[in-house]
């Protein structure tokens, strides 16, 4: 097992609500036994929920990302030790956090500008517990789920 690895107990409790709207959503809109499909996840922390849904959806190639190294050296870490051929190395991508620097992003909008700049549009927002949101953008020359 990876010393580098972080587990958040928070993290572990999302899983299931989360894998919930994405078994709805990828069918929804990509059809039941999609191709390869990509998948971007923004500030992924720790790791723990992209080796998740990469064991569940083997056919979408994960694409994990943080700002924090030790989250990037975690996510590194829940890679190694699954032996997933389905999740990228980690990006490094810094999201604007206007209101709290510990509380993550709070503006939509500024998510929403980046995401046009590179093709994508907002598709759907899911209420999850705890206050939390899952925001669906879709690239659609690619087929892609972010």
């Amino acid at each position: 097992m990876s010393q580098s690895k972080i587990v958040v107990e928070a993290a572990e409790r999302n899983k299931e609500p989360i894998l919930k709207v994405l078994e709805d959503v990828i069918p929804e809109k990509f059809g039941a036994g999609s191709p390869s499909l990509s998948a971007l996840e923004i500030s992924s922390g720790s790791g723990q929920h992209v080796v998740y849904f990469a064991e569940k959806f083997k056919n979408i190639m994960w694409q994990p990302s943080d700002i924090d190294e030790k989250y990037i050296e975690s996510i590194k870490g829940f890679i190694a030790d699954e032996n997933l051929e389905n999740v990228k190395s980690p990006l490094v991508i810094d999201i604007t956090k206007k209101e709290n620097e510990a509380w993550g992003l709070r503006d939509v909008d500024d998510l929403e500008k980046e995401a046009k700049k590179n093709g994508m549009t907002f598709d759907a927002m899911f209420n999850m517990p705890a206050n939390n949101k899952i925001l669906v953008w879709l690239k659609s020359e690619e087929k892609e789920l972010a």
